[in-house]
């Protein structure tokens, strides 16, 4: 199976989960504004990339869903050839071209879209549109809608139920396939091309934006189309800010620089955080604050398997995380009573980690009616315990002041377990120092 047929099956997939008698609207990114002419380097909505593979602003996808026998449909709508825009701002697909490439029934010149859409909609029970993805397409769809109300006296019937896609995308979008799952790997392959480069150069640098500088050369040197995300690199007391994406502060010697750095692949995002001295070694408090946070990554790996609850990786997290603060005698007090009362928020704020795949914070619901959903084969999640010792946390000794860790992994749920995606970029301690040596 070639790639245009892959999403010609998701198509079919995503058409057996709907009512009959239905169409399905979904809009393509538009270019965003950078300054005065110049636009933001183009990315394409994922939902609409799951379906489709179409990689051009600005279009349409339409799926039908007939009443009886009749075969669905699959339309696009998009930019129509222009040799002169071409010139210009490169290869515009086209019509023709789109629907015998990527595998459509029908394709169209957008300038024709609310005439198709309003023929589409005619005596159709159901719309499946998600209203704020498009402002523009919202009008033009309102408007079509009022029209066809105004001829119902003619006969013509119009939808009474307008329904959100994306409950359906999300569910088929959290279990990956075989294909998903070589891009992902391909995008962790090379952001731990990155870390490790940036930990390789660590002490030949004096900023973070040189370190910056060289995890984007490794993204884009080995292939990927971007950053998943904006990238965090953190050193000193900045490593406690949980988005921190300045980039842009001189470190010491001292300091230790957290990276929380991901590229794309084919819009497949990878998601990982190493944390290490940028001296080449850690300070004794530094030691046991890193030591806890990968001892409690371990852990919460551990309980990613089939069968699991989503949550088991937090709670056996949390379970080692406030020991180890006991222990250090950063918090005191009754385990239990901490937990429940979250008392260990100051220091650990966020959960242990989220699903990935086109979004770095993926789609797919995490209860189901009320429950933590059960890990399955095909879900991708990534687990990212920390610690963030802010100076600006009250009575907290001054030895600990500033020590930001995290680690993260991005981790396959497997038919007998899991696969660590992320597993040849290291993390133990000695592994570490060698790397920077």
């Amino acid at each position: 199976m070639n790639n245009k047929q892959i999403f010609l099956q998701r198509r079919n997939e995503f058409l057996d989960k709907i009512k009959k008698n239905s169409v399905v609207i979904i809009p393509a990114n538009t270019l965003q504004v950078k300054n005065s002419d110049v636009h933001f380097p183009f990315r394409q909505n994922n939902n609409f990339y799951y379906l489709t593979g179409f990689p051009e602003p600005d279009a349409i996808l339409i799926l039908v869903k007939h009443n009886s026998s009749e075969k669905s449909e699959s339309i696009l709508l998009c930019s129509p050839k222009n040799p002169s825009l071409e010139q210009w701002a490169g290869y515009i697909c086209g019509s023709h071209n789109a629907k015998e490439e990527y595998l459509f029934d029908q394709a169209y010149d957008l300038d024709d879209k609310e005439e198709v859409i309003f023929n589409l909609l005619k005596d159709k029970e159901n719309i499946y549109y998600s209203l704020g993805v498009n402002n523009k397409l919202d009008t033009l769809i309102i408007k079509i809608l009022n029209n066809l109300k105004s001829q119902v006296r003619q006969g013509i019937g119009i939808p009474d139920s307008l329904i959100s896609y994306e409950d359906i995308l999300g569910e088929m979008r959290l279990i990956k396939s075989e294909f998903e799952i070589s891009l992902m790997q391909k995008a962790v392959d090379i952001s731990t091309k990155a870390h490790v480069k940036a930990m390789q150069s660590v002490r030949d640098c004096k900023s973070e934006r040189q370190i910056y500088a060289e995890i984007l050369r490794e993204f884009y040197y080995h292939g990927a189309s971007g950053e998943a995300y904006p990238s965090i690199v953190a050193s000193g007391k900045n490593a406690c800010i949980l988005h921190y994406i300045d980039n842009n502060k001189y470190f010491s010697a001292n300091d230790l620089i957290l990276i929380d750095a991901g590229c794309e692949v084919d819009n497949y995002a990878s998601d990982i955080t190493r944390t290490f001295p940028i001296s080449g070694k850690f300070s004794k408090e530094q030691l046991d604050i890193y030591q806890l946070v990968l001892d409690a990554q371990i852990a919460g790996i551990e309980q990613v398997y089939p069968g699991a609850t989503f949550d088991q990786a937090q709670r056996a997290i949390l379970d080692v995380l406030v020991d180890g603060l006991l222990k250090l005698k950063i918090l005191t007090g009754n385990k239990k009573h901490i937990i429940d009362k979250e008392l260990y928020k100051p220091f650990y704020m966020h959960k242990s980690g989220h699903y990935l795949g086109l979004d770095t914070h993926d789609v797919g619901s995490y209860k189901i009616n009320g429950k933590w959903r059960v890990l399955e084969p095909g879900m991708v999640i990534t687990v990212e315990p920390g610690l963030y010792l802010s100076s600006a946390i009250k009575n907290l000794v001054p030895k600990w002041h500033n020590i930001g860790i995290r680690i993260e992994d991005d981790v396959l749920v497997t038919t007998s377990g899991n696969k660590v995606l992320s597993n040849n970029l290291p993390k133990k301690v000695d592994d570490i120092y060698n790397l920077i040596r």
